[in-house]
């Protein structure tokens, strides 16, 4: 097995690979990868065996703390692996890995964020074996809400009657390929409720949406011509993922939300595996956002694990 530092080269093959593996999603393209390089000292690896792909590993490494994460700048990073790919393989991957982080960076960490079992094509939780065997730690657990499609639970009843009630105040939804509005919406939620800000600014949501159309969707509930509630979304084959949801004071009196969600969940993406709306944590995963979590469960999501593991070299 040959292993390979990632650089600009490889876009094109990483991407490919990327499309055809067992448990990538479009976050792991390098399209999407790249909108923020400039934050972070890249130290992806590829490995190769026989002259071909069969695994990636998207890293950044960290000089301050001799830290490599897999990635700073991603939801869920991990080995990335063809879909043939065995057990035994994954654990030599993960042996290269450590060995090339450990003697040509002089890493004493790695903290390694699995990709959810949910975005998975086909079982692919061998790299969590393997960092049992090497006696890595658990180190932060996000609880994110989810429904499963094939089987789901009914909204509860105040759900429904919310969803009457924005029908009656003449609530519309609409996929929206301008973020602007929203984005207001968004920030201001955040800055008066939770003192925080979106992750991404409007600049690179914009660029984001340009590059992954399908992937990265709008939808947004109008109120007499205004944008007062709405979801991003983050589409891939089995899973729709809510990356941001807002509502201003208008869209919650009208309970814009419960139309907003009876479209996504009930109808636009119906047909996939698993609807996901992120998770309700602070503190690392220490702290339950009851609120926040209670709305997900009443539109039947129910618990699914986003973890981060601390493994020492």
């Amino acid at each position: 097995m040959e292993t390979i530092r990632y650089t600009e080269e490889y876009k094109a093959a990483w991407n490919e690979f990327v499309k055809n593996s067992r448990n990538g999603t479009f976050l792991i393209d390098r399209n999407y990868m790249d909108y923020h390089k400039e934050r972070f000292v890249d130290c992806s690896l590829m490995f190769q065996d026989k002259n071909q792909i069969i695994g990636i590993l998207p890293a950044n490494w960290s000089e301050h703390d001799k830290t490599v994460y897999s990635h700073q700048g991603l939801t869920y990073g991990g080995l990335i692996v063809r879909k043939n790919v065995t057990a035994l393989q994954v654990m030599e991957m993960m042996d290269e890995a450590i060995e090339f982080f450990g003697t040509q960076l002089g890493a004493v960490n790695f903290i390694y964020k699995p990709v959810p079992v949910i975005f998975h094509n086909y079982p692919s939780q061998e790299d969590l074996y393997y960092l049992f065997t090497k006696n890595a730690t658990l180190r932060k657990r996000q609880l994110s809400c989810c429904v499963s499609q094939e089987n789901p639970l009914p909204f509860v009843y105040s759900r429904t009657t919310g969803l009457h009630k924005a029908i009656r105040n003449g609530l519309t939804v609409q996929r929206d390929t301008n973020p602007r509005q929203f984005w207001d919406v968004l920030e201001n939620v955040l800055s008066t409720r939770h003192n925080a800000k979106p992750v991404h600014s409007l600049g690179e949501i914009f660029q984001l949406m340009k590059a992954f159309p399908d992937e990265i969707q709008l939808y947004t509930a109008i109120h007499e011509d205004k944008v007062v509630a709405g979801a991003l979304m983050y589409v891939t084959p089995i899973v729709a993922h809510t990356q941001y949801i807002a509502s201003n004071e208008e869209g919650r009196n009208c309970c814009a939300l419960d139309l907003l969600f009876d479209e996504l969940v009930n109808k636009v993406f119906r047909e996939k595996r698993y609807f996901d709306f992120g998770t309700s944590n602070s503190n690392d995963g220490r702290n339950l956002e009851t609120g926040l979590l209670f709305q997900k469960e009443s539109y039947g999501g129910r618990g699914i694990a986003y973890d981060e593991w601390n493994l020492t070299i």
